[in-house]
Protein backbone atom coordinates (compact mmCIF):
# COMPACT_ATOMS: atom_id res chain seq x y z
CA UNK A 1 0.00 0.00 0.00
CA UNK A 2 1.50 3.52 -1.01
CA UNK A 3 2.42 6.27 1.34
CA UNK A 4 -0.84 8.41 0.40
CA UNK A 5 -3.23 5.32 0.92
CA UNK A 6 -1.68 4.91 4.56
CA UNK A 7 -1.84 8.86 5.56
CA UNK A 8 -5.32 8.80 4.10
CA UNK A 9 -6.25 5.63 6.51
CA UNK A 10 -4.69 7.65 9.13
CA UNK A 11 -6.63 10.77 8.65
CA UNK A 12 -10.46 9.42 8.48
CA UNK A 13 -9.71 7.31 11.60
CA UNK A 14 -8.76 10.44 13.64
CA UNK A 15 -12.04 12.39 12.37
CA UNK A 16 -14.30 9.87 12.54
CA UNK A 17 -13.04 8.01 16.22
CA UNK A 18 -13.93 11.35 17.65
CA UNK A 19 -17.28 11.57 16.23
CA UNK A 20 -18.03 8.10 17.18
CA UNK A 21 -16.95 8.71 20.64
CA UNK A 22 -19.36 12.22 21.09
CA UNK A 23 -22.05 10.49 19.59
CA UNK A 24 -21.56 7.03 22.35
CA UNK A 25 -21.50 10.00 25.33
CA UNK A 26 -24.86 10.65 24.44
CA UNK A 27 -27.01 10.70 27.70
CA UNK A 28 -29.74 8.33 28.31
CA UNK A 29 -31.99 6.71 30.80
CA UNK A 30 -30.31 4.02 32.95
CA UNK A 31 -31.09 0.12 32.29
CA UNK A 32 -34.69 -1.29 33.07
CA UNK A 33 -34.75 -4.76 34.32
CA UNK A 34 -38.44 -6.01 35.37
CA UNK A 35 -40.44 -9.16 35.84
CA UNK A 36 -43.09 -10.91 34.12
CA UNK A 37 -45.01 -11.75 37.00
CA UNK A 38 -44.98 -7.87 38.32
CA UNK A 39 -46.97 -7.44 34.99
CA UNK A 40 -50.91 -7.66 35.06
CA UNK A 41 -51.59 -9.21 31.60
CA UNK A 42 -54.55 -10.12 31.95
CA UNK A 43 -58.32 -9.31 34.01
CA UNK A 44 -59.35 -12.51 34.89
CA UNK A 45 -62.60 -11.39 36.41
CA UNK A 46 -63.42 -9.31 33.55
CA UNK A 47 -61.91 -12.39 31.21
CA UNK A 48 -59.89 -9.64 28.85
CA UNK A 49 -56.30 -9.08 28.12
CA UNK A 50 -54.41 -6.12 29.47
CA UNK A 51 -51.81 -4.11 27.22
CA UNK A 52 -49.22 -2.82 30.17
CA UNK A 53 -46.78 -0.36 28.61
CA UNK A 54 -42.91 0.03 29.14
CA UNK A 55 -40.87 3.55 28.36
CA UNK A 56 -37.22 3.21 28.39
CA UNK A 57 -34.61 5.43 26.23
CA UNK A 58 -32.62 4.83 23.24
CA UNK A 59 -29.81 2.54 23.66
CA UNK A 60 -31.46 1.28 26.77
CA UNK A 61 -31.30 -2.35 27.93
CA UNK A 62 -34.60 -3.63 28.75
CA UNK A 63 -34.19 -7.09 30.85
CA UNK A 64 -36.87 -8.76 32.01
CA UNK A 65 -37.58 -12.84 33.08
CA UNK A 66 -40.32 -15.03 32.44
CA UNK A 67 -42.49 -16.70 35.15
CA UNK A 68 -42.62 -20.63 35.13
CA UNK A 69 -44.42 -22.32 37.57
CA UNK A 70 -45.22 -20.35 40.16
CA UNK A 71 -47.10 -22.68 42.65
CA UNK A 72 -49.65 -21.60 45.45
CA UNK A 73 -50.86 -24.35 48.31
CA UNK A 74 -54.66 -23.55 49.40
CA UNK A 75 -55.62 -26.94 51.30
CA UNK A 76 -55.17 -30.34 49.36
CA UNK A 77 -54.73 -28.30 46.01
CA UNK A 78 -52.86 -26.48 44.25
CA UNK A 79 -52.68 -22.65 42.27
CA UNK A 80 -49.83 -22.81 39.72
CA UNK A 81 -49.41 -19.99 36.70
CA UNK A 82 -46.60 -18.97 33.92
CA UNK A 83 -45.93 -16.08 31.60
CA UNK A 84 -43.78 -16.92 28.70
CA UNK A 85 -42.99 -15.28 25.64
CA UNK A 86 -44.20 -16.46 22.39
CA UNK A 87 -43.09 -13.14 20.13
CA UNK A 88 -40.83 -10.20 20.64
CA UNK A 89 -38.93 -8.00 18.48
CA UNK A 90 -35.68 -8.47 16.89
CA UNK A 91 -33.59 -7.01 19.40
CA UNK A 92 -34.81 -8.64 22.42
CA UNK A 93 -32.52 -11.83 22.98
CA UNK A 94 -33.70 -14.70 24.93
CA UNK A 95 -30.96 -16.47 27.36
CA UNK A 96 -31.09 -19.27 29.47
CA UNK A 97 -31.04 -23.26 28.61
CA UNK A 98 -34.85 -23.95 29.87
CA UNK A 99 -37.91 -22.57 31.63
CA UNK A 100 -38.02 -19.69 32.84
CA UNK A 101 -35.91 -18.03 30.31
CA UNK A 102 -34.28 -14.40 29.97
CA UNK A 103 -34.98 -11.66 27.86
CA UNK A 104 -32.69 -8.51 27.58
CA UNK A 105 -31.79 -6.22 24.70
CA UNK A 106 -31.81 -2.76 23.49
CA UNK A 107 -32.00 -0.82 20.37
CA UNK A 108 -31.06 2.31 18.59
CA UNK A 109 -34.19 2.96 16.52
CA UNK A 110 -37.40 4.84 18.69
CA UNK A 111 -40.82 3.16 18.00
CA UNK A 112 -43.41 0.82 19.60
CA UNK A 113 -42.37 -2.44 20.40
CA UNK A 114 -44.61 -5.67 21.20
CA UNK A 115 -44.08 -8.64 23.33
CA UNK A 116 -46.46 -11.29 22.99
CA UNK A 117 -46.84 -13.62 26.17
CA UNK A 118 -48.97 -17.17 26.96
CA UNK A 119 -50.60 -17.57 30.43
CA UNK A 120 -51.06 -20.42 31.79
CA UNK A 121 -52.58 -21.25 34.72
CA UNK A 122 -54.04 -24.54 36.60
CA UNK A 123 -56.02 -25.03 40.00
CA UNK A 124 -56.40 -28.74 41.03
CA UNK A 125 -58.31 -27.44 43.92
CA UNK A 126 -62.27 -26.34 43.86
CA UNK A 127 -61.69 -23.50 46.23
CA UNK A 128 -63.58 -21.32 43.43
CA UNK A 129 -59.73 -19.84 42.00
CA UNK A 130 -59.48 -18.47 38.63
CA UNK A 131 -58.57 -19.72 36.73
CA UNK A 132 -60.14 -23.48 36.49
CA UNK A 133 -57.85 -25.83 35.59
CA UNK A 134 -55.41 -25.74 32.93
CA UNK A 135 -56.22 -22.18 31.17
CA UNK A 136 -54.36 -20.52 28.83
CA UNK A 137 -54.66 -17.21 27.30
CA UNK A 138 -52.87 -14.59 25.21
CA UNK A 139 -51.64 -11.26 26.13
CA UNK A 140 -49.02 -9.18 25.23
CA UNK A 141 -47.28 -5.38 26.37
CA UNK A 142 -45.33 -2.78 24.84
CA UNK A 143 -41.74 -1.76 24.91
CA UNK A 144 -41.89 1.97 23.78
CA UNK A 145 -38.33 3.37 23.27
CA UNK A 146 -37.17 6.80 22.65
CA UNK A 147 -39.26 9.95 24.29
CA UNK A 148 -41.36 12.32 21.95
CA UNK A 149 -40.04 15.62 19.54
CA UNK A 150 -39.91 18.73 21.36
CA UNK A 151 -40.43 22.26 20.43
CA UNK A 152 -38.73 25.64 22.10
CA UNK A 153 -39.89 28.91 21.19
CA UNK A 154 -38.61 32.25 22.20
CA UNK A 155 -40.95 35.53 22.50
CA UNK A 156 -39.22 38.77 22.21
CA UNK A 157 -41.96 40.74 24.54
CA UNK A 158 -42.39 44.14 23.34
CA UNK A 159 -40.08 44.07 20.52
CA UNK A 160 -36.00 42.81 19.98
CA UNK A 161 -33.67 41.94 17.26
CA UNK A 162 -31.06 39.19 17.35
CA UNK A 163 -33.62 36.54 18.52
CA UNK A 164 -32.95 33.29 18.68
CA UNK A 165 -34.45 30.69 16.22
CA UNK A 166 -37.13 28.37 17.63
CA UNK A 167 -35.31 25.28 18.42
CA UNK A 168 -36.97 21.73 17.14
CA UNK A 169 -35.59 18.09 18.08
CA UNK A 170 -36.55 14.63 18.86
CA UNK A 171 -35.86 13.37 22.81
CA UNK A 172 -33.81 10.09 22.54
CA UNK A 173 -34.63 9.59 26.47
CA UNK A 174 -37.77 9.87 27.76
CA UNK A 175 -35.96 12.57 30.11
CA UNK A 176 -33.51 14.75 28.61
CA UNK A 177 -30.80 17.59 29.10
CA UNK A 178 -30.95 20.30 26.05
CA UNK A 179 -28.94 23.00 26.06
CA UNK A 180 -30.78 26.42 24.80
CA UNK A 181 -29.51 28.67 21.66
CA UNK A 182 -26.64 31.22 23.28
CA UNK A 183 -28.32 33.93 20.96
CA UNK A 184 -29.48 36.82 23.32
CA UNK A 185 -31.53 39.04 21.83
CA UNK A 186 -31.16 42.84 22.32
CA UNK A 187 -33.71 45.68 22.70
CA UNK A 188 -32.76 49.56 22.77
CA UNK A 189 -33.00 50.76 26.59
CA UNK A 190 -33.20 47.67 27.93
CA UNK A 191 -30.94 44.40 29.13
CA UNK A 192 -31.84 41.05 28.87
CA UNK A 193 -32.06 39.24 32.00
CA UNK A 194 -33.46 35.65 30.49
CA UNK A 195 -35.89 33.39 29.57
CA UNK A 196 -38.84 32.62 31.65
CA UNK A 197 -41.21 29.46 31.30
CA UNK A 198 -44.62 28.99 32.28
CA UNK A 199 -43.94 28.02 35.98
CA UNK A 200 -41.91 31.37 36.07
CA UNK A 201 -38.44 29.37 35.99
CA UNK A 202 -35.83 31.96 34.71
CA UNK A 203 -33.02 30.63 32.11
CA UNK A 204 -29.64 32.39 31.11
CA UNK A 205 -28.68 31.77 27.04
CA UNK A 206 -26.92 29.37 26.58
CA UNK A 207 -28.12 27.44 29.71
CA UNK A 208 -29.67 24.20 30.01
CA UNK A 209 -33.25 22.67 30.60
CA UNK A 210 -34.22 19.60 31.37
CA UNK A 211 -37.16 17.84 29.00
CA UNK A 212 -39.23 15.00 29.98
CA UNK A 213 -42.03 13.17 27.51
CA UNK A 214 -43.89 9.95 27.40
CA UNK A 215 -43.19 8.12 24.19
CA UNK A 216 -44.71 9.60 20.66
CA UNK A 217 -45.67 12.34 22.85
CA UNK A 218 -44.74 16.07 22.11
CA UNK A 219 -42.97 18.51 24.46
CA UNK A 220 -43.82 21.83 24.16
CA UNK A 221 -42.11 24.68 25.47
CA UNK A 222 -42.76 28.61 25.57
CA UNK A 223 -39.78 30.71 26.98
CA UNK A 224 -40.32 34.83 27.48
CA UNK A 225 -37.58 37.43 26.87
CA UNK A 226 -37.43 39.62 30.78
CA UNK A 227 -35.93 42.90 30.22
CA UNK A 228 -34.27 45.60 32.47
CA UNK A 229 -34.00 48.83 31.84
CA UNK A 230 -30.47 50.36 31.90
CA UNK A 231 -31.08 52.75 33.92
CA UNK A 232 -31.83 50.29 36.78
CA UNK A 233 -27.86 48.82 35.85
CA UNK A 234 -24.85 50.13 36.99
CA UNK A 235 -22.83 46.85 37.25
CA UNK A 236 -22.53 43.81 35.11
CA UNK A 237 -22.81 40.61 36.62
CA UNK A 238 -20.55 38.21 34.74
CA UNK A 239 -20.78 34.64 35.84
CA UNK A 240 -18.94 31.55 35.18
CA UNK A 241 -20.88 28.85 35.83
CA UNK A 242 -20.41 24.52 36.26
CA UNK A 243 -22.45 21.20 35.08
CA UNK A 244 -20.74 18.75 36.73
CA UNK A 245 -23.11 16.03 35.35
CA UNK A 246 -23.58 14.11 39.16
CA UNK A 247 -20.22 15.14 40.53
CA UNK A 248 -19.68 16.76 43.22
CA UNK A 249 -21.10 20.68 42.98
CA UNK A 250 -18.76 23.80 41.80
CA UNK A 251 -20.06 27.11 42.89
CA UNK A 252 -20.72 29.60 40.50
CA UNK A 253 -18.09 32.62 39.91
CA UNK A 254 -19.62 36.14 39.90
CA UNK A 255 -17.20 39.53 38.73
CA UNK A 256 -19.40 42.33 38.87
CA UNK A 257 -17.74 44.87 36.97
CA UNK A 258 -19.08 47.64 33.82
CA UNK A 259 -16.21 46.60 31.74
CA UNK A 260 -17.03 44.96 28.03
CA UNK A 261 -15.53 42.40 29.64
CA UNK A 262 -13.69 40.01 32.17
CA UNK A 263 -11.41 37.54 32.76
CA UNK A 264 -12.28 34.88 35.34
CA UNK A 265 -10.33 32.34 36.94
CA UNK A 266 -11.53 28.36 36.73
CA UNK A 267 -11.34 27.07 39.90
CA UNK A 268 -8.16 24.69 40.83
CA UNK A 269 -9.93 22.49 42.54
CA UNK A 270 -11.52 20.14 40.90
CA UNK A 271 -14.90 18.08 41.45
CA UNK A 272 -15.04 14.59 41.93
CA UNK A 273 -17.22 11.82 40.75
CA UNK A 274 -17.10 8.12 42.15
CA UNK A 275 -15.67 5.81 39.57
CA UNK A 276 -14.56 8.54 37.56
CA UNK A 277 -11.56 10.78 36.68
CA UNK A 278 -12.07 14.74 36.15
CA UNK A 279 -10.16 15.38 32.73
CA UNK A 280 -11.72 19.08 32.50
CA UNK A 281 -13.83 21.45 31.10
CA UNK A 282 -15.85 21.79 28.39
CA UNK A 283 -18.04 24.25 26.76
CA UNK A 284 -20.58 22.13 25.75
CA UNK A 285 -22.69 19.03 26.35
CA UNK A 286 -20.37 16.00 26.00
CA UNK A 287 -17.62 18.08 23.95
CA UNK A 288 -13.87 18.06 24.36
CA UNK A 289 -11.79 19.38 27.02
CA UNK A 290 -11.38 23.27 26.31
CA UNK A 291 -10.47 24.44 29.97
CA UNK A 292 -8.34 22.82 32.57
CA UNK A 293 -8.84 23.87 36.40
CA UNK A 294 -6.89 26.83 37.32
CA UNK A 295 -7.42 28.21 33.63
CA UNK A 296 -8.57 31.40 32.69
CA UNK A 297 -11.27 32.74 29.98
CA UNK A 298 -12.60 35.63 29.08
CA UNK A 299 -16.59 36.54 28.97
CA UNK A 300 -17.82 39.65 27.16
CA UNK A 301 -21.07 42.30 27.28
CA UNK A 302 -23.70 40.09 25.32
CA UNK A 303 -26.30 42.18 26.15
CA UNK A 304 -27.95 40.73 29.29
CA UNK A 305 -27.21 42.18 32.81
CA UNK A 306 -25.32 38.90 33.63
CA UNK A 307 -23.15 37.69 30.43
CA UNK A 308 -22.95 34.07 31.75
CA UNK A 309 -20.37 31.00 30.54
CA UNK A 310 -21.30 27.48 31.30
CA UNK A 311 -18.83 24.74 31.80
CA UNK A 312 -19.62 21.22 31.59
CA UNK A 313 -17.41 18.40 32.99
CA UNK A 314 -15.27 15.83 30.89
CA UNK A 315 -15.15 12.47 32.83
CA UNK A 316 -13.71 9.02 32.11
CA UNK A 317 -13.62 5.68 33.92
CA UNK A 318 -16.38 3.35 34.26
CA UNK A 319 -19.82 5.14 35.13
CA UNK A 320 -17.83 8.18 33.38
CA UNK A 321 -19.77 9.83 30.34
CA UNK A 322 -17.01 9.95 28.08
CA UNK A 323 -14.05 8.27 26.94
CA UNK A 324 -10.51 9.22 26.48
CA UNK A 325 -10.89 10.55 23.22
CA UNK A 326 -13.46 13.18 24.70
CA UNK A 327 -10.31 14.13 27.26
CA UNK A 328 -8.21 14.74 24.46
CA UNK A 329 -8.41 19.45 23.87
CA UNK A 330 -10.50 20.22 20.56
CA UNK A 331 -7.28 22.02 19.12
CA UNK A 332 -5.14 18.97 19.36
CA UNK A 333 -7.03 17.17 17.25
CA UNK A 334 -7.02 20.04 14.85
CA UNK A 335 -3.14 20.11 14.99
CA UNK A 336 -2.84 16.74 14.23
CA UNK A 337 -5.42 16.83 11.41
CA UNK A 338 -3.63 19.89 10.01
CA UNK A 339 -0.12 18.20 10.05
CA UNK A 340 -1.65 14.98 8.49
CA UNK A 341 -3.21 17.28 5.79
CA UNK A 342 0.19 18.87 4.95
CA UNK A 343 1.63 15.81 5.08
CA UNK A 344 -0.43 14.55 2.41
CA UNK A 345 -0.49 17.52 0.34
CA UNK A 346 4.06 17.03 0.84
CA UNK A 347 3.37 13.59 -0.58
CA UNK A 348 1.80 14.52 -3.64
CA UNK A 349 4.20 17.25 -4.65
Amino acid sequence: MNRIAWVTIVIVALVTIPLISVASAADSDADVSISLDDLVLWDYTNDVALVPEISVGVGVTLTFDEVYSNNEHYGNGQLGWSKYVTSAPGWLVRSGSSNPYVWSGSTTTPGSYTVVIENHGWCTSTTGITPQSDSRSESSFIVNVGGGDYRITFTDNNGATNMPSTQLGSLSASTETIQLSSTVPLRTGYRFSGWVDTDNNTYAAGSTIELSSEFGSSVLVSLVASWVSTSDISLLSYTLKFETNGGSNVADVVQRSSDASVIISIPTTPPTKSGCEFRGWSTSIGGHVSYETGSTLTITDDGSISPTVTLYAVWTGSSGDNDWMSSIPDWVWWAVAAILILIVLLVRV
